[in-house]
Order: structure tokens, then C-alpha cells, then sequence
């Protein structure tokens, strides 16, 4: 059997070079434009995560700041009750050796001598006294001298005054204070 073809020959259309260039052209344009919009998307996608971390971040070193603040101010108030101790410590170390100079002070003290002020100063004491007789301060250095806690005591000054037909001796004695 004959075929007869009445629609006619079908052409195929020829493509010419410069299409498949221009095609493969703007299909290269295309594929770029999508990579730089896929590799913009990944950014901005990186950029925003990093944006969210350096908030965050940034909450915690707020918050941590704080920290270190009321860390600082409990380390001040520490180091202000560690001085406090150590006064309180040095205070009662001192005051067993203001005892014992006190007592043997008063040990030492005749029946007519009295003390109107005592100084205490590195190892010194000061003690400014009086007295109703001469006999009674020379008696006051001997029995200072006897305590063995005092040394080097030396008569600083001493006068006589006259108040209401009483004699008094005022004198001042400095010794040196063993604390051993």
C-alpha cells in the first residue's frame, strides 16, 4: 500500500548557531544569577544565626557583668571584715599585754602614789604620777624595777608643788615594756 501524505512534509526546523549560543548563554546568566541568589540566601541565612548568637551573647555578658559586680562588691566587704578581723585579732593580742602592764603598774604602786595618765607607745610607757612623799616615788621605781617586765626606767621630771598646805610630788617616769 501507498502512503500518501497529505499534511505535507514535515520540516524540522534547523536551529541556527547564534540561538544555542544566546540559549546556552542566558541559561549560563541564569544559573549564575541562581547561584549568587542561593549563595546570598546561605549568608544572609549565616548572618542572622551569627546576629542571634552575638544577642544572646551579649544578654549573657550583661548578665555575667552583674555577676562579677556583686562579685567584686562581696571580695571589697570581705577584704573590709578580713581588716576588721585582724584589728580584732592584733586588739586582744594587745589588750593580754595592757593587762599586764596595768596590774603590775598597779602592783608596783605605793599606798600615797597615784597615776594621772599612762601613754603607751612601742614598747614605752609613760606614766605621768604623783605623790604625797620623795621616800614613795623612789620606792615606786624600785618595785617597778622588781616586775622584771620594765626596763630602763628613767625619772624624767620631777617637781614639788604646794597645794593647800599639802606638798605633792609630781614626777614623770618613762621605762621600756617586755612583753615576753
Amino acid at each position: 500500500m501507498i502512503r500518501v501524505n497529505l499534511l505535507g512534509r514535515k520540516h524540522k526546523k534547523k536551529i541556527k548557531p547564534i540561538q544555542i549560543e544566546l540559549s546556552a548563554f542566558v541559561l549560563a546568566v541564569a544559573a549564575v544569577f541562581a547561584g549568587i541568589m542561593l549563595f546570598n540566601m546561605t549568608v544572609n541565612a549565616k548572618i542572622s544565626y551569627l546576629e542571634e548568637q552575638v544577642n544572646k551573647k551579649q544578654t549573657e555578658l550583661r548578665k555575667l557583668q552583674k555577676v562579677k559586680q556583686e562579685v567584686e562588691r562581696f571580695r571589697s566587704q570581705m577584704d573590709d571584715i578580713q581588716k576588721k578581723i585582724e584589728i580584732v585579732r592584733k586588739l586582744k593580742e594587745g589588750q593580754k599585754g595592757y593587762y599586764k602592764i596595768l596590774t603590775n603598774v598597779e602592783k608596783s604602786l605605793p599606798e600615797d602614789v597615784w597615776t594621772s595618765s599612762i601613754s603607751f607607745e612601742t614598747n614605752r610607757i609613760v606614766l605621768n604620777c604623783s605623790s604625797l612623799r620623795v621616800s614613795s616615788v623612789n620606792r615606786f621605781v624600785m618595785n617597778l624595777y622588781e616586775t622584771k617586765m620594765f626596763s630602763t626606767i628613767d625619772l624624767e621630771k620631777a617637781d614639788k608643788k604646794d597645794e593647800e598646805t599639802v606638798e605633792i610630788n609630781n614626777f614623770i617616769i618613762t621605762a621600756g615594756v617586755r612583753l615576753d
